[in-house]
Parts: C-alpha cells; structure tokens; sequence
C-alpha cells in the first residue's frame, strides 16, 4: 500500500542511492507534490522524480510490508535542490488528489524534449508535463473542493493533447 515518508536530510539524493539496497526491491512507485516516480525493475526508475529533496514528503507505493528502514544519508551529501527540470508554466491548481500517466512512447509524432502534454478533462487543463523522453509522467489533478470543479472525478478519463515547441501547434 502506500505510506507517507518524508526525506530527513536538507540535501538531496537519488532515488536508488537513498533507498538501502535491501528494501528497494520493494517500492513499487514514489509519488511527490506534481511529480512521481515508478520502478520497472530493480534500481531503474522511470518518471519525472529521480531525487527525493530534503524535508519533503512522499507517498512511497510497496509491494512489500516493510516495518521500519533508515534512508542512506552519506555524510557527504551535497546541500543543494535539484533543479526542476520540468518545469513549465502551469495553469492549474495543484491538488492532494492525482493520478500520474506514465507515457513509454508516442507514435506517428515526431517528439522533441521541448514539446509540452497537457491533460484535459473535459475542457478543463488538469496537468501538464514537457516530454522527457520514455516514460514521461503526466500528472493529473483530481477533483478536492470547490477550487478544483471540473478536475478529474472516479471514472473520469483524461484527454491528452500535445504541444510542439517548435511551431506552438497543439495535436
């Protein structure tokens, strides 16, 4: 199931290199504020999250019970935040309810790193994400209060739409 972890260093790590070698096995998927991550086999994450960040919190998804664990803190970790590197003007609210879409490969475009997937609902921008190559994660914001009608409800399916860079068309 999924628990809610945070990572206790002000520095910032890599996913791989934080988790102790003897638990990673059993993370299924990581998922943080507008960003997730998702294992395919051991030590390969996919997804736009590939560091945990200093005091932030996550939801870490496992296949497996684990009773306790301590994260993998070097003492020569390096004080720093990554930088984002989707980062993309968005115009949606960011909400605690998400989904993330994680997209392997897009046929019959030619897709460059700087075109843009947006996810609608209905008519309404419910997330976006700039390509990243395969396996790049859509989130998808959820319906959570009054700020957020018209977000995604239980059995809502998302319409993705692309933006290329290159020309600002959208397909």
């Amino acid at each position: 199931g999924a628990n809610l972890i945070s990572f206790p260093h002000p520095g910032s790590l890599s996913i791989s290199e934080s988790i102790p070698d003897e638990f990673e096995y059993d993370f299924n998927g990581i998922i943080g504020q507008g960003v997730a991550a998702n294992q395919l086999t051991p030590q390969f994450w996919v997804g736009s999250l590939s560091s945990l960040e200093g005091y932030d919190g996550y939801w870490a998804k496992l296949n497996n019970s684990i009773n306790s664990f301590s994260f993998n803190l070097p003492d020569d970790i390096l004080f720093h935040k990554v930088e984002e590197q989707n980062n993309i003007t968005v115009d949606y609210i960011q909400s605690i309810n998400q989904a993330f879409y994680f997209v392997e490969k897009i046929q019959d475009f030619n897709i460059d790193d700087e075109d843009i997937i947006y996810a609608y609902n209905d008519n309404i921008l419910v997330g976006s994400r700039k390509w990243s190559g395969e396996y790049t994660d859509i989130p998808v914001m959820g319906f959570m209060d009054e700020t957020t009608l018209g977000y995604c409800k239980k059995g809502d399916i998302p319409r993705f739409l692309l933006e290329k860079s290159a020309t600002n068309q959208i397909i």
